[in-house]
């Protein structure tokens, strides 16, 4: 592989015997940069975006305790490891507190050197990755608050486009979660990550599930603006409910939620819009999710039954409930509880339930929680 497109690592050492030590064990896996001290660490850091910084701690003028403070300032993801001569524990403590992820007692052993750097750099691409997408989903949420405050968010235009943006928001807040637990499997796995791979695996799938949902509803969008309507087809709401709340349930025990799900025995089949549908269900328990976050044991409850011809989905939380003059106003557009959010989330739901020949209903208590009733007529059997 090119050097250019290998991952880069910084050493930072005023002693040319472990800084060419250290060049020569990683040179094979990755582009490595050499710095003889601290302020020359710091120009290539900011000028070379380094995945991971090998710094040590003893040099003359400024030591290695006061580049660390220096170096997470100019990059708060990069990981670094320190490399010390001390035995002391106090000295590793110190310099966790301080930013630093990982720290190497001198003499170090090669196979442990390369395996924590591999670990390491795997981290740091994670971290950014997880901050790249944090950033996007601010700039989308300013876009889009920005539009809705120069335009009519239900004129036509504007509030499809306003849809298709909240819409997405949902899967990448999904993407930003299991990023997260991916960073944090990398972490704590270390050598043993061939152990946890199935567990990565599947946090893999999550993310490209929740980014295929990006696509679904940018295509069904984009198709619907041709043809004016999507297509219905037999929808089975049992698949859809299992599928949607077991691609959430890490998620939302990212925030301190479970999702628990309770579902009447028979066949659920409605005559819809699957994406439509999808993204109703999907807002529901968004809001629950952010309903419970200040809980100590926040507990969501989606349950699915029969009520003559009508399938009626609940979804339930203990989160902090509504006052009746919030609960009246909820389905407004523009209207959220939300700090960051648009208002488009319940009036979604109601325009999805009425669009299938449907009902949505509210209820709920201040500090108790909410109930959120879907009621869909039923294919005939």
């Amino acid at each position: 592989m090119e050097a250019s497109l290998l991952p880069t690592v910084l050493v930072v050492d005023d002693e040319r015997g472990p800084r060419e030590s250290l060049r020569i064990l990683l040179k094979n896996e990755f582009r490595v940069l050499c710095a003889d001290s601290t302020d020359a660490g710091n120009r290539l850091l900011v000028e070379e975006k380094p995945d991971t910084v090998i710094l040590d701690i003893r040099m003359p003028g400024k030591n290695g305790m006061a580049g660390l403070r220096e170096m997470r300032g100019l990059d708060p993801d990069v990981s670094i490891i320190l490399l010390t001569g001390y035995s002391a524990l106090e000295t590793a403590q110190e310099a966790i507190r301080l930013g630093a992820n990982d720290y190497v007692k001198k003499p170090f052993d090669a196979p442990e050197m390369l395996e924590m750097v591999r670990r390491h750099v795997a981290r740091t691409q994670m971290e950014r990755c997880r901050r790249k997408a944090e950033d996007e989903l601010a700039q989308l949420n300013r876009n889009l608050h920005d539009e809705i405050t120069r335009k009519d968010p239900l004129a036509a235009m504007g509030s499809r486009m306003a849809e298709i943006a909240h819409d997405i928001r949902n899967p990448l807040m999904l993407v930003i979660g299991y990023v997260d637990l991916l960073a944090e499997q990398l972490r704590e796995a270390g050598p043993r990550l061939g152990e946890q791979w199935p567990t990565t695996q599947s946090y893999l799938q999550m993310i490209e599930s929740s980014v295929a949902q990006c696509k679904e509803m940018a295509d069904a969008w984009t198709a619907m603006g041709r043809n004016g309507q999507m297509a219905r087809t037999p929808v089975d709401l049992v698949a859809l409910i299992v599928d949607l709340t077991a691609t959430m349930s890490s998620w939302a025990a990212l925030q301190g939620a479970e999702i628990r799900t309770q579902i009447e025995a028979g066949a659920f089949r409605v005559h819809a819009m699957h994406l439509q549908l999808m993204r109703a269900i999907q807002n529901l328990l968004v809001n629950a999710i952010a309903a419970v976050r200040e809980k100590k044991a926040g507990l969501i409850l989606v349950s699915l039954r029969r009520e003559a011809d009508q399938a009626v989905i609940e979804v339930k939380d203990n989160g902090c409930g509504m006052t009746a003059h919030k609960l009246a106003q909820v389905f407004n557009p523009n209207v959220t509880g939300k700090p960051d959010g648009v208002g488009l989330g319940l009036h979604v739901v109601r325009q999805v339930a009425a669009e299938h020949g449907g009902t949505v209903k509210l209820s709920s208590d201040p500090g108790l929680g909410t109930i959120a009733t879907v009621r869909l007529p039923l294919m005939a059997s």
